[in-house]
């Protein structure tokens, strides 16, 4: 009977293995769902040593379509609330002893 030899299996060290996280993205819509996935955030980057980006994202697309007045104003009105989501969140010292930046 012939003989199948089987390929030898790379040994991996353990170091090698470890998942590594430097920069961890969260996305934020001023939700209750947003709020545990910065919190899951918070928890990886403290595990980790990781630095959290903190982003809300506001698109004029919306506003095209308004006259030039009303879009401006309601594009501020938009900005001023984002800027006070954000705020609260920062306020509120979740992201304390996390390195972490703010994307608006």
């Amino acid at each position: 009977m012939p003989q199948v030899l089987e390929p030898k299996k790379k040994v991996v060290p353990e170091e090698t293995k470890r998942v590594l996280l430097s920069k961890i993205l969260v996305t934020t819509d001023f939700s209750e769902v947003s709020d545990h996935a910065l919190d899951y955030a918070i928890s990886l980057a403290k595990r980790y040593d990781a630095r959290i980006y903190l982003a809300h994202v506001i698109t004029p697309d919306p506003f095209q379509f308004a006259e030039p007045q009303l879009s401006q104003a309601t594009y501020e009105k938009v900005l001023q609330a984002a800027e006070e989501g954000i705020t609260d969140i920062l306020i509120s010292g979740k992201l304390r002893g996390v390195p972490h930046e703010v994307l608006l």
